[in-house]
């Protein structure tokens, strides 16, 4: 019963914030705010939510959804990029700390992973946007943008090795580690458009070579673009929508893609 209501973050989507929203002074005070998961309720479940601003925004639904059930969990962060977990301090060790044994983890990480960047990839110096690259068509831009000297953070090969770091750990936290997909960015009118997918397909790879259970998130989002409020977040029906899906896939145990 306990591991039949299990549900914890979709890492999915490495877009913390948009260029309107949050700029960089203040997206770096948020990252460093970590603070461990708190214990819940006695008696209930627990499930762990890691991910970055899409897991925020569904969160609140998830708990809502599983009130009474299930202690439903995240640091009160965003969890960011793949690089974040492997931190030796506000890492995936302190925001799991809360419980030896967590009932569900649902972890996802994507969308900061192929953000434009500079400098150390656990940092958050994030190409912003440009409105004089907007002219351009998406290879161009791209180009225009690695030469100002910024870079996909995370390379494919790079993200499968992290990949495996984090859910082998997150496996000795959990005897049910889900792995929610990445969820579409249309916002990026560049050359990332593309590389969500491409990123769901290695994370679907190594999460069948780990028997991790995979959530797809992605066709859940690609089916309510019109509940996005600025092309990578959702508004309060989208994250109802998205929680619905987590909830619903933690409840039927559903195995990891075939």
């Amino acid at each position: 019963m306990r591991a039949g209501i299990v549900c914890a973050i979709l890492v999915a989507a490495g877009c913390a914030a948009h260029a309107d929203e949050v700029r960089s002074s203040e997206w770096m005070l948020q990252t460093n705010k970590l603070e461990r998961a708190v214990a819940g309720k006695a008696g209930l479940p627990n499930v762990l939510m890691l991910g970055d601003s899409i897991s925020i925004g569904y969160t609140p639904f998830v708990r809502r959804r599983l009130e009474g059930r299930a202690n439903v969990l995240r640091p009160r962060c965003n969890c960011g990029a793949s690089q974040f977990y492997l931190r030796e301090r506000n890492g995936m060790r302190d925001w799991t700390a809360a419980h030896d044994k967590w009932d569900a983890i649902v972890v996802g990480f994507c969308i900061w992973d192929i953000c434009y960047m500079k400098g150390d990839p656990v940092g958050v110096d994030h190409f912003w946007g440009d409105k004089k690259l907007n002219g351009l068509p998406p290879l161009q831009k791209g180009t225009a943008i690695r030469d100002r000297g910024y870079h996909v953070r995370t390379g494919i090969p790079e993200y499968a090795a992290n990949m495996r770091k984090i859910l082998s750990f997150l496996k000795t936290k959990s005897d049910r580690v889900v792995f929610a997909l990445g969820t579409p960015v249309p916002a990026y009118a560049d050359d990332r458009c593309g590389l969500v997918r491409a990123y769901n397909d290695v994370a679907a790879y190594v999460c069948r070579e780990l028997g991790v259970e995979v959530l797809d998130l992605y066709a859940v989002a690609e089916r309510n673009y019109d509940k996005q409020t600025d092309g990578c977040h959702f508004n309060a029906e989208g994250n109802d929508i998205m929680a619905a899906a987590v909830v619903d896939f933690l409840k039927g145990r559903k195995q990891a893609e075939e």
